[in-house]
């Protein structure tokens, strides 16, 4: 959901690039030691990204509703557009929900099912049935 890590890891690269050219230029001083430092610094962006990415893929938030359904969410950027994947637990029911740019708070919505959270309150909210069933839910 959040693409930070990514905008840290690409602010790590610039700064890395620029750290390269001054390196460049100060290299017919001590040739041995700006590839040291140059060396160090592309471990360092390698990670960086790394971890930026594993943070990312592992985006995902366990819940335990009122009714005894538990369910996991995953938030997904996708092209330009917020998605979340939406998994049952004890099924293979995976439902992905589309975000649906709220002023306030989060609300994704799709294939009959809706993700509310708003000032700490999550509900789950069935709209296949009539009228629709709105269920309280918590963090695990």
């Amino acid at each position: 959901m959040d693409c930070g890590a990514f905008a840290a890891a690409g602010s790590e690269f610039i700064a890395f690039t620029k750290q390269i050219e001054l390196i460049r230029k100060s290299s017919a001083r001590h040739p041995g030691v700006s590839y040291m430092i140059s060396i160090s610094r592309l471990v360092l962006v390698l990670c960086a990204g790394i971890f930026a990415s594993a943070a990312v893929a592992d985006n995902w938030v366990r819940f335990h509703c009122v009714d005894g359904q538990e369910f996991t969410i995953s938030f997904l950027p996708a092209h330009d557009i917020q998605l979340a994947r939406l998994v049952f637990a004890g099924s293979r029911q995976t439902v992905t929900l589309k975000n649906q740019l709220m002023a306030r708070g989060l609300f994704y919505a799709g294939e009959g099912w809706e993700y509310h959270e708003w000032q700490g309150k999550i509900t789950l909210v069935d709209t296949r049935s009539t009228p629709a069933k709105e269920i309280a839910c918590s963090r695990n």
